[in-house]
């Protein structure tokens, strides 16, 4: 089959029979992910007791929205998941993550990748997540870092395969789809975020997407400026990257913080929750 536009080549090894997960493997971030819901857990093999992380899903609302816990098993994902059927009962289905390769990641590896992946639903529209605190490792060097964030990509890709969105939708980016949700008024700009510490004025932005790779400074009047040309907005900065695509901007940029990257949705999110508590 041909591969297109942004879509990522995997395998997918689909169930035959009631109580087996469905298994998707991506070669290039060298990942074996597993979907299942409660009532197959216990057909997940020995090959799942290997050091990874998981997602545990509720189920999506009509609206979209669903509830997420993001969660660590340095001692084996499958024993992990069997514990979480009686310690919790809220989710539906769950996402399995382990590195597919003869050494898999050690303890900081999915600690920190934990911590990114809460970072990433921390921003997105309609994740509520359920962890009480934000999960981090930063003992990881950058080098690791690097590696590891390869790997956020085809786990967006699967959540949004599975209806779960862990995208952060912007009101100034039109949808490419007549089926997303309404995106949500977070009547927040880059200008706020500087004035309130959050970035700062020449503050380097990433692009997170691979395919389309990127730079663009910070401006004091809250714009973004790549190679002399200035954007107002994160998804206008964006479009122009992508010659002239739709994007969300607030998902497209980010920064780093402490060596780890934080979509700007997340940068956001940080802000809006800091305000409304203080407010």
């Amino acid at each position: 089959m041909a591969v297109t536009g942004d879509a990522l080549p995997v395998t997918a090894l689909l169930a035959s029979e009631p109580g087996v997960p469905v298994v998707v493997f991506d070669s290039n971030a060298a990942l074996r992910m597993a979907v299942v819901d409660r009532q197959s857990v216990h057909g997940v093999d020995e090959s799942w007791d290997a050091p990874g992380v998981y997602l545990l899903l509720d189920p999506v609302a009509l609206d979209g929205a669903f509830g997420v816990y993001v969660g660590k098993a340095p001692a084996g994902l499958r024993t992990r998941l069997k514990q979480h059927l009686k310690g919790k009962d809220h989710w539906a289905r769950a996402l399995m993550v382990v590195r597919d390769t003869t050494h898999g990641w050690h303890s900081a590896q999915v600690g920190w990748l934990e911590g990114r992946l809460y970072d990433l639903l921390d921003g997105a529209s309609l994740a509520k997540l359920s962890n009480g605190n934000r999960p981090q490792d930063e003992t990881l060097p950058a080098y690791d870092r690097i590696a590891l964030e390869a790997a956020v990509t085809p786990i967006s890709a699967v959540m949004r395969l599975l209806g779960c969105s862990p995208d952060a939708f912007d009101e100034d980016a039109p949808s490419e789809s007549p089926v997303r949700p309404a995106p949500r008024q977070y009547n927040v700009t880059i200008a706020d975020l500087v004035a309130a510490g959050d970035l700062v004025v020449e503050e380097r932005v990433s692009s997170t997407q691979a395919s389309a790779p990127a730079t663009a400074v910070v401006g004091s009047d809250g714009g973004l400026t790549i190679d002399g040309q200035r954007f107002a907005t994160p998804s206008a900065a964006g479009s122009h990257v992508r010659a002239g695509k739709a994007t969300n901007g607030w998902a497209f940029w980010a920064v780093e913080r402490d060596g780890t990257t934080v979509p700007l949705a997340t940068v956001r999110a940080r802000y809006l929750r800091r305000v409304t508590e203080t407010g």
